[in-house]
């Protein structure tokens, strides 16, 4: 479930922006936790965190100041992943939502 973003949340991702309503971005963890979505001022994200290789992925798609739409793919991202989430159905739930696909920061 989306929530809005915690003192915590900011240390963990630095960048993130506010809504020009100076609305808080929002985030949720689907698929047990490796990932996170974010939706902010500039669009909504997923990060996957692997933790064998202490690497991170990421999937941005640029929506300025759309939270609206930006929140209705992040909750239809988020079941998708929640029901399936295994790398090879969560690339494909991304590239169904229209996000890009995913590459490794």
């Amino acid at each position: 479930m989306l929530r809005e973003f915690t003192k915590s949340d900011w240390r963990g991702f630095a960048g993130v922006e506010c809504f020009a309503d100076d609305s808080l971005p929002l985030i949720t963890e689907a698929g047990e936790g490796p990932f996170t979505i974010i939706v902010d001022a500039t669009g909504v994200s997923v990060t996957f965190y692997n933790e064998i290789y202490d690497t991170f992925s990421a999937s941005r798609l640029r929506l300025p100041e759309n939270k609206a739409a930006c929140t209705i793919i992040a909750r239809e991202l988020s079941e998708k992943i929640n029901a399936a989430p295994s790398m090879e159905r969560v690339r494909a739930a991304i590239t169904a939502c229209g996000l890009p696909a995913m590459e490794e920061l």
